[in-house]
């Protein structure tokens, strides 16, 4: 439908009445149904949100699969195996392979297009241009003080699962085709951990748009790649900026690394006057953030209730 009436060369340009676009369940959703479920736990929601990225469809799956998921829908049996392909190949269609190539190389952790190109060994211009523009599937990440035109700009996966697919599955297809499913089950229980450190991020970003309590949500680099921050939350009318480190544990943070960042981003950001938070959203006050940043008539936290996977 996006090539139909977006497409420059279609004959429906910019004729829609109306263009709707489904997004997938948000955090709050995915915290009820775990609680529905007497499944809730932090590490558990994490996992969810790395292997679903909110979608109804792989929310069934998870639920379907138990206690370990890992053990179902890691098999030759299921359809997480493929769901990659199934999603993409008719899309791209004879040019699958590129597109393929980048977006492995995206959930792998070449986000620059300088980075990309290095690592693939060809120009990816236009294959970025349409994965994000048409297909959708990658975003584009500025400083957050930076302007609409410049070129720092990393590229990111939007939906969590095909960055999950891509880094798990995809990466080691040669095990797929030889269904050696122990190895990859492997590989998962090697790396999760490591991986959905990096994807906890995306989740409080998400908690955080769902609270409807900012109007500019992004992360903060300088030129060199340095004083890095996870997240950086504004409410201009409000006059209220909020700078977050994330760690999968608390213990992790070292709030003198952060406040020496912050003073970068204030050197950078047009927030004068502006009342500053420094935070550390970890999946140990995981709860606190969720009750903090709740959507309007969002149910109340309760107490958890069985373990985490």
């Amino acid at each position: 439908m996006t090539q139909i009436f977006k497409e420059a060369k279609q004959p429906l340009l910019n004729r829609d009445d109306h263009f709707f676009k489904i997004q997938p369940l948000g955090p709050e959703y995915l915290r009820q149904i775990l609680q529905d479920n007497q499944l809730w736990s932090a590490e558990r929601l994490l996992q969810w949100w790395c292997l679903s990225g909110g979608i109804p469809k792989y929310l069934e799956w998870l639920l379907n699969a138990g206690q370990k998921p890992f053990d179902t829908l890691i098999c030759a049996s299921s359809p997480l195996i493929e769901e990659g392909l199934h999603r993409l190949v008719e899309d791209f269609g004879a040019e699958q392979r590129t597109y393929f190539s980048v977006l492995a190389a995206i959930a792998n952790g070449y986000t620059s297009r300088a980075r990309i190109e290095n690592y693939l060994d060809m120009g990816v211009g236009p294959v970025l241009e349409k994965l994000e523009a048409e297909f959708d599937i990658i975003a584009k990440q500025r400083p957050i003080h930076a302007k609409d035109n410049s070129r720092d700009v990393r590229y990111s996966l939007v939906d969590p699962f095909l960055q999950f697919w891509f880094y798990f599955i995809h990466a080691n297809r040669s095990a797929v085709e030889m269904e050696n499913y122990d190895y990859i089950r492997s590989i998962i229980a090697r790396d999760f951990e490591t991986f959905s450190g990096k994807q906890l991020e995306s989740l409080f970003v998400a908690l955080l748009k769902q609270s409807s309590q900012f109007n500019r949500i992004g992360g903060y680099w300088d030129n060199k790649g340095e004083h890095e921050i996870d997240i950086v939350a504004i409410n201009d009318l409000e006059k209220r900026l909020l700078v977050v480190e994330v760690k999968r544990q608390f213990k992790r943070f070292k709030p003198e690394q952060l406040a020496t960042k912050t003073e970068h981003l204030l050197q950078k950001i047009d927030c004068a006057g502006y009342a500053v938070e420094q935070r550390c959203f970890a999946l140990d006050n995981l709860e606190q953030v969720f009750a903090e940043f709740q959507p309007q008539g969002a149910r109340p936290m309760v107490e958890s209730q069985g373990s985490a996977v």
